[in-house]
C-alpha cells in the first residue's frame, strides 16, 4: 500500500522504504534539489521496536538511535522526523 502511494505521488522516483516501519511512515520529503525521500516518525519507530522486541522505551530508543537512525544506505536513505508537535505543549505552537 505504501509503495503504491509513493509511486502515485512520486512516479519518477525510486523511494527507499524502511523495512518493518510501515506503521511509522508519515509521507514523502522533498528538498530544493527535488530529491524525494520516505519520512518516518521517530516516536512511532521506537514504539514499533518496543512491541516487536518486547523492549522498554529506553532500550528501544537506544536501539533505534544506534542501528536505524544513523544507518546510511545510499542517496535515498529515509528521513526520520522528530515531530515538534508531539514533544511540546500546544502553548509553544502559537
Amino acid at each position: 500500500m505504501i509503495e503504491a502511494w509513493c509511486e502515485e505521488h512520486a512516479p519518477d522516483e525510486s523511494i527507499l522504504l524502511a523495512d518493518g516501519f510501515e506503521g511509522a511512515f508519515i509521507g514523502l520529503g522533498y528538498n530544493a534539489g527535488n530529491e524525494v525521500r520516505a519520512c518516518y516518525d521517530i516516536e512511532q519507530c521506537i514504539r514499533i521496536i518496543m512491541l516487536q522486541d518486547e523492549l522498554p522505551y529506553e532500550d528501544a530508543a537506544d536501539y533505534f538511535a544506534f542501528n536505524v537512525q544513523v544507518a546510511y544506505v545510499g542517496d535515498q536513505t529515509p528521513i526520520f522526523v522528530d515531530r515538534f508537535a508531539l514533544r511540546y505543549p500546544q502553548q509553544y505552537l502559537n
